[in-house]
């Protein structure tokens, strides 16, 4: 799978869908508005097929939608329309994880603080249940009464792809799951560049 392309395929078809649907929003006003028919059950109508638009359009954003940049030792991700920035310190990045659900999968990144990162989460046995790869790791940290933190990306598409090859390059200290690894050796625009 050439995940290049695969991302220019979803970029396209955001677009495409974004197009279509502006394009719907704006046609049915002026669609009622020449067939004469602006009464008030026509008006609620319109009123509702507009906002279940608008709805459409902003789930669609909201599931595709993964920021992320990389400078000074510092991941800055922004996941999904109406989340904050959260920053992830690459030192502080213990585990690198991926899992499959469905047709999709998450990334899982474990880490030692969460300074400036308020969205990570306290790794707990909820956690430690559901991610079964990692539970070894966990519990050997709790045993030492060290705690970790947690945050998963679960939106973005085929983007993860890119993301994942980011954390990888630059959090050197990091252990990736052979999940990880393999999600890694799929992408396929390395441009030469070998695994540690």
């Amino acid at each position: 799978m050439d995940i290049s392309k695969a991302i220019k395929k979803q970029n396209n078809s955001l677009w495409n869908f974004l197009i279509f649907m502006s394009f719907v929003f704006f046609i049915l006003p002026v669609t009622l508005y020449e067939s004469n028919k602006s009464n008030i059950f026509f008006l609620m109508f319109l009123g509702i097929l507009e906002v279940l638009v608008i709805l459409v359009v902003v789930t669609r954003l909201h599931q595709e939608l993964l920021i992320f940049s990389y400078q000074k030792y510092k991941l800055k991700l922004k996941m999904g329309l109406f989340s904050e920035y959260t920053t992830i310190f690459c030192d502080k990045v213990v585990v690198v994880h991926t899992e499959v659900v469905h047709n999709d999968f998450e990334i899982v990144i474990l880490t030692s603080s969460r300074f400036h990162g308020r969205k990570l989460k306290l790794v707990d046995l909820s956690f430690i249940e559901r991610y079964k790869a990692l539970s070894e790791h966990c519990l050997k940290v709790k045993s030492l009464g060290k705690e970790e933190y947690y945050y998963i990306i679960k939106k973005g598409g085929y983007t993860k792809y890119e993301l994942l090859f980011t954390i990888y390059t630059s959090c050197v200290s990091a252990t990736f799951t052979n999940e990880a690894i393999e999600r890694i050796k799929s992408y396929k625009s390395f441009k030469g560049n070998k695994l540690k």
